[in-house]
């Protein structure tokens, strides 16, 4: 009986640790997939591009269900816990409420996503507010929810700025920014950040002093400026490892085989002046669809699908 005991637990060692495992899959622009075999998160579901005719505020921009339909399949995701957004620009949220309506997964909304998510005439759509500086558990991942304005496009010129219209109707130039929202996300196997905007460590330092260094920063890459990058984040909070996001052209048709770069973005000027400033960092830039991974303090960057 001892025994039997005894390999019983000895075999169920191994699967208990890879469920503690966190797993990172990049799905295009923005968007990331966090697993750790339990409870899964979606960051920026957004795949749908404008066509001509939204551009010019002649046709509604709404989520293209087929093609989201065909990314969940793609991924094996039938069932969500939870759809965050950081901002309400098009190519981070146009796909987001039809995500977490089709895998149940809760909405967390501020009043610009929920403008957005409300628009929509689905009554199996679950919404909850987001509170700024406060934490909120999803499975065994902690979230703390920060603000901060939205890193400006050129110069100090933002795209889209302002706040959603209370009568949103998926006019392509009503998806404005908001605020942009940052992610800390503690888990008991490690802490990532979710920063998905080009710019420096504003705001988090002041709300968190006790969090003085990350495993993972997922940042998002938009400009040829690596300034921010260098003396943003990664400068303050000392991660280990840098997971380039955002660097793909969200102007052109979504491409389930291969990854169109912004015009803006150079990534190994970015590895390069990050890995100057940082030698021991490790600096990714993901694949689409690919599989990453941080267990027990190692990073893997390839991890069979």
């Amino acid at each position: 009986m001892f025994k039997t005991l005894f390999f019983t637990v000895l075999l169920m060692l191994p699967v208990s640790r890879a469920l503690s495992a966190i797993e990172m899959r990049w799905l295009g622009v923005a968007s990331f997939l966090l697993s750790d075999g339990e409870t899964k998160i979606l960051l920026d579901p957004a795949w749908t591009r404008p066509g001509v005719l939204q551009w010019m505020g002649l046709k509604q921009f709404k989520s293209d269900q087929k093609l989201v339909d065909k990314v969940l399949e793609k991924i094996d995701v039938k069932k969500l816990d939870a759809v965050l957004v950081t901002h309400s620009h098009f190519d981070h949220i146009v796909d987001a409420a039809y995500v977490a309506r089709q895998t149940g997964a809760i909405f967390y909304t501020d009043k610009n996503f929920e403008k957005i998510a409300k628009a929509n005439p689905w009554a199996n759509l679950f919404t909850k507010p987001l509170e700024v500086n406060k934490t909120f558990e999803v499975g065994k991942f902690r979230i703390t929810a920060y603000q901060r304005d939205h890193a400006p496009l050129i110069g100090s010129i933002d795209f889209v700025p302002g706040d959603v219209p209370k009568d949103f109707n998926f006019g392509f130039w009503d998806y404005k920014a908001g605020r942009t929202w940052i992610y800390l996300i503690e888990h008991p196997e490690g802490v990532i950040l979710f920063h998905n905007t080009h710019d420096d460590d504003q705001d988090l330092k002041n709300y968190r002093p006790d969090v003085t260094s990350i495993d993972v920063l997922i940042q998002g890459v938009t400009k040829s400026d690596t300034d921010p990058l260098v003396n943003g984040y990664a400068k303050t909070l000392k991660p280990k490892v840098f997971i380039a996001n955002h660097f793909d052209n969200f102007l052109v048709d979504f491409d389930f085989e291969r990854t169109t770069y912004l015009p803006t973005i150079n990534l190994k000027v970015v590895e390069k002046d990050l890995k100057a400033a940082f030698p021991m960092l490790e600096v990714v830039e993901p694949i689409l669809w690919g599989k990453m991974k941080w267990e027990n303090g190692v990073f893997y960057r390839d991890v069979p699908k």
